[in-house]
């Protein structure tokens, strides 16, 4: 995210990286960013992580992009304490604060009471590598089994567990469909299609580029991303923008990003979810329906509209 907007900066603006060196979530991060901030020339300070500065910055405004509070909810106890006692009280040290939803706003102004004029909504773009096939005719799953994929990591809250369990409960692996996962086999994924029988229905993808991801959303029958919380879910907007269809859940931010672009589910129903599975692999009207509507969804999630309002804000403290 901090390239795409400091690659839109305008004219006569320079950016000097203050941290690149060290680690954006150690305990020790504020004193560090402080003391940086402090004695760097600049007018403005901008964090693209959540972490701010252990002390205020004298004559310099200070803002950074809180993407969502996943670590108060899904994390150890030891995060919970770290956020409810002193990131929280830190945040008084911030001039701004940038959100990706107003669904991470809102919990914001709930968790730490801070005034809401003091936070900016600016919804994530999506790369220009996602766009839909050339040839619209091009087949779902050419050359393999046809698929559902999911993207991201395999933290607790992103219900790979539920997804699996879904998959195997649907009845899609009966007539050859495949679930794929981007990253590697980390056991635990593993060890649960095993126990559901699917352990030969699953593939791993490893890490891969931006232009390779874009192919395998275009061929995906779908986008499951069932996650249990999320601040965006960016996702979502990139296999709407490569014409994929995605099943999703309304809570959290996923039902404000997806809009009325995706199928959405009850993400603690094993059942709703396989329900779903079937419903977007089977109805072809629907899926040309999402198909269109992802389309027109993914494109008000762009880079330049992003990077324009953070530069707005940033270059009228400097006033």
């Amino acid at each position: 995210m901090a390239h795409e907007i400091i690659a839109r900066r305008p004219d006569g603006v320079d950016v000097v990286e203050i941290r690149a060196d060290g680690a954006n979530a150690g305990f020790f991060t504020p004193i560090d960013l402080a003391a940086r901030a402090r004695a760097v020339r600049a007018d403005a300070i901008w964090s693209p992580g959540f972490m701010p500065p252990a002390l205020r910055v004298p004559g310099k405004h200070v803002s950074i992009t809180l993407h969502d509070l996943a670590h108060l909810h899904h994390y150890s106890a030891k995060h919970r304490i770290y956020y409810n006692q002193i990131i929280r009280r830190l945040l008084g040290n911030v001039d701004r604060i940038f959100t990706v939803s107003d669904y991470t706003r809102s919990e914001l102004v709930r968790w730490a009471g801070i005034d809401a004029d003091r936070i900016v909504r600016v919804y994530n773009g999506v790369s220009e590598a996602f766009v839909p096939a050339s040839d619209p005719a091009l087949p779902s799953s050419a050359d393999t089994a046809p698929y559902v994929l999911y993207v991201g990591n395999r933290r607790s809250y992103k219900n790979i567990d539920r997804l699996i369990a879904a998959f195997a409960g649907s009845g899609l692996v009966d007539r050859g469909y495949q679930l794929w996962l981007t990253g590697d086999d980390d056991g635990a994924s593993s060890a649960t299609a095993t126990r559901h029988g699917i352990r030969e229905r699953m593939r791993y993808l490893g890490r891969i580029s931006d232009t390779a991801l874009a192919d395998v959303y275009r061929r995906a029958q779908a986008l499951a991303f069932l996650s249990l919380y999320e601040g965006f879910g960016l996702p979502l907007v990139e296999a709407m923008a490569c014409g994929c269809p995605v099943l999703t859940a309304s809570t959290t931010a996923l039902g404000e990003v997806a809009g009325e672009a995706a199928l959405t589910v009850d993400p603690l129903s094993i059942e709703a979810i396989a329900q779903g599975l079937v419903r977007i692999c089977d109805d072809d009207a629907l899926r040309g329906v999402l198909r269109s509507a992802g389309l027109a969804r993914a494109a008000a999630f762009r880079w330049d509209t992003a990077a324009a309002r953070y530069w707005q804000v940033l270059t009228e403290a400097r006033r």
